[in-house]
């Protein structure tokens, strides 16, 4: 396991490293919405990523049944997932740990710092490695945390440097995707913010509010967004208008492919998945990125 953080002026700089020959995928498992009929929904959000040859599995949902045998649908082996990472100590993102544990114990598991002691210990206890994250960290080539949030509620993010530019992955982003996505770009200050794909969180906040992070997505050059699970309809339908042809319509069985081929101009698709022996499509195409 490498780990690529080093002190840069006032800005973190993870690791210079290559997405050459690293295809990723990703793969929403669990939501509060679906894109196709077969497919269980649920209160919290999961997300799978295979990142070359490492699958990382980011948040759990809150019914681990749920997370499982959406998985099975999805053609995915949860046996194959080396990292786990939970964003916070909430039940839609950590409630289906443990019965993935319970298949898989040789993952680690990545916590915010913060994560209770008795978790820390429940999850060593179900035979897993279990790490805390303080600072932003490279888990893997191409794979890191953006470090423990620690305002009025600790959390962490997921980055992963792909052909297209830095993808960052967010259980509920409480803090405001703003300031996640502000974070990845003093991480990242040399290269673009392609993608935001998870919880969003708008619920609670005022209009000037909302006014400002999408005023300020646009000045960090975000290209695109797909909003999962606590982004309610107003936020989703607010997101759509605002970043039109490159908001994503997302959800369980939601898949993304960012291909590492530069030649390639439409090297980002959603794509179709035949799953099963009952010869039923599961996943149907949303939409085609360009």
């Amino acid at each position: 396991m490498r780990f690529g953080l080093m002190m840069k002026s006032n800005n973190f700089q993870l690791g210079v490293g290559s997405h050459k020959g690293n295809d990723v995928h990703l793969t929403v498992i669990y939501d509060s919405v679906s894109t196709a009929p077969d497919l269980q929904t649920g209160q919290g959000f999961a997300c799978v990523a295979e990142v070359g040859p490492t699958t990382v599995l980011f948040d759990t949902g809150s019914d681990g049944s749920i997370l499982l045998a959406n998985m099975r649908k999805l053609g995915i082996d949860p046996g194959q997932i080396q990292i786990v990472i939970i964003s916070h100590n909430r039940s839609g993102h950590v409630g289906g740990l443990y019965d993935f544990l319970a298949v898989n114990q040789d993952a680690v598991v990545y916590v915010p710092e913060s994560f209770p002691f008795s978790i820390i210990e429940n999850i060593k206890k179900a035979g897993a490695e279990v790490i805390p994250i303080i600072s932003p960290m490279e888990l893997q080539p191409n794979i890191f945390t953006l470090g423990e949030f620690t305002s009025y509620f600790k959390e962490q993010a997921m980055a992963l440097r792909t052909s297209k530019g830095i993808v960052v992955i967010t259980g509920c982003a409480h803090h405001s995707i703003l300031t996640i996505m502000q974070k990845a770009k003093e991480i990242f200050p040399e290269e673009p913010l392609f993608l935001a794909l998870g919880g969003f969180h708008f619920g609670g906040l005022g209009s000037k509010d909302k006014t400002n992070i999408l005023a300020g997505l646009k000045k960090l050059r975000l290209k695109k967004i797909a909003p999962s699970y606590c982004c309610e309809e107003t936020c989703r339908m607010l997101l759509k208008k605002d970043f039109g042809e490159n908001y994503v319509e997302m959800g369980v069985g939601g898949i993304i492919i960012i291909n590492s081929i530069k030649e390639n101009k439409r090297n980002i698709r959603i794509r179709r998945k035949k799953l099963t022996e009952d010869h039923y499509l599961l996943m149907k195409a949303i939409a085609e990125l360009a």
